[in-house]
């Protein structure tokens, strides 16, 4: 009886079935592919750029070796380097045609049940473009107190209500249009 299991064991391992440790070597890869390329694996968002293509190919091959260990938690583990492939997949179409966008961030997908990820990735872009908003309207700014100083030398009378009259219509039409290509 001993001998048939052993024969069955062996036989397992020959057919590549069940490779003891294979799971362990899998996520060994998975968590040094995403140490790599600098994230986190609950990280929504890099502080630096990916290279999706090298990512993509060794994520590949992290889900090759999870999937061979068929064990259930290499299946989970080939799940999740699938998951971070279909984001990688969707950056590479997103930027298709590009070419100044080669390298990207990679944004991993919102597994969490109340999409947090989602809502904190959102504000993070909506406070990105305030920020981009301000510094260009900063700079419409000082450029308008420029002239506004080199047009008139007091700051008492119409000339100057009409000029802050102007400031104030220029400054948001400047505003919706830097919003509007902010946005696209």
């Amino acid at each position: 009886m001993k001998t048939i299991v052993l024969l069955l064991a062996v036989s397992l391992l020959a057919l590549g079935c069940v490779v003891p440790g294979g799971e362990a070597k899998a996520l060994a890869g998975y968590q040094a592919v995403l140490a790599k390329y600098g994230l986190g694996a609950d990280a929504f968002m890099p502080a630096h750029p990916v290279d999706v293509l090298g990512f993509e190919s060794e994520m590949k091959a992290v889900k090759e070796a999870a999937g061979a260990s068929g064990s259930a938690d290499g299946r989970a583990l080939e799940k999740a380097a699938d998951i971070e492939l279909d984001v990688a997949a969707a950056l590479k179409k997103m930027f298709e045609g590009r070419e100044h966008l080669k390298v990207v961030g990679i944004i991993a997908p919102d597994c969490s049940k109340d999409g947090a990820a989602g809502k904190a990735r959102a504000a993070f872009e909506e406070a990105a473009t305030r920020a981009r908003l301000a510094l260009e309207k900063k700079k419409i700014l000082e450029k308008d107190f420029a002239n506004f100083m080199d047009r008139f030398a007091g700051v008492a009378g119409p000339d100057f209500d009409r000029y802050v009259a102007y400031l104030a219509i220029t400054n948001t039409a400047a505003a919706k249009q830097l919003e509007s290509r902010c946005r696209k």
